[in-house]
């Protein structure tokens, strides 16, 4: 299994929240109306503009004027376009400690095959997030779980390449919010690392057999044995 890491996506804005705004969230491209950027996690082209979505220039969630208008976002979407092996992605983000797969336009789930398997995934992934440090991280679809959202990035990997999805909202619930203290970086990173090998075992071995009664101890040549698979 190979492993793609992309640290920065909006590398604008993240320099501006070290030398003007703190929490900035939004790239920095001049909207033409004395406000500046779009929120990069509602430009993506699938579903753009709707639910969870602004379109006011001065707002947060604001969806910018198109979709993939933002260079950001067209540079992330070709990365990922030109390497159609990719099985699975993560977003990560702060805060809240949810575990989110699609969707995030509607409260309609994906099909019955596929979301079962999101929920499997979502348990999974919690589970053995909370087995490092007992902390509680809260799965299911975005748009139940946490809030409508649009033109997010999910959404997108999933509903436009058919790729398994997710964002990962990373501590706390609130205490500390977006400014997360020094002690909680490495505990955080310990976590989720479990959580991404648990979807990386998935990955590497998406078909499981449990045998709920046990396995059975013999077997006789030439004659018919019976368990529950």
């Amino acid at each position: 299994l190979e492993v793609l890491i992309v640290p920065v996506v909006n590398a604008d804005g993240y320099d501006y929240s070290w030398t003007n705004v703190r929490l900035w969230r939004k790239t920095r491209v001049d909207n033409g109306d004395g406000t500046f950027g779009v929120d990069p996690n509602r430009n993506w082209g699938f579903e753009w503009g709707g639910e969870g979505a602004s379109s006011a220039t001065n707002n947060e969630t604001y969806r910018g004027p198109a979709p993939f208008s933002e260079p950001e976002t067209a540079a992330l979407r070709d990365f990922m376009i030109a390497r159609p092996r990719i099985d699975a992605h993560i977003d990560f983000h702060t805060y809240g400690q949810w575990i989110l797969s699609p969707w995030g336009y509607t409260a309609s789930l994906p099909p019955a095959p596929i979301q079962t398997m999101f929920d499997r995934l979502n348990a999974d992934i919690a589970r053995e997030i909370f087995a490092v440090h007992g902390v509680t991280y809260i799965g299911g679809p975005s748009y139940d779980t946490l809030y409508p959202a649009s033109g997010v990035i999910v959404d997108w990997v999933y509903g436009d390449r058919g790729i398994l999805s997710w964002t990962i909202e990373l501590r706390d619930t609130g205490g500390f919010g977006f400014v997360a203290p020094a002690s909680a970086i490495v505990p955080t990173g310990q976590e989720n690392y479990r959580g991404v090998m648990t979807l990386l075992d998935f990955v590497g071995q998406p078909l499981r057999f449990s045998f709920p009664d046990g396995l059975p101890t013999v077997a006789e040549v030439g004659e018919p044995a019976s368990f529950r698979v």
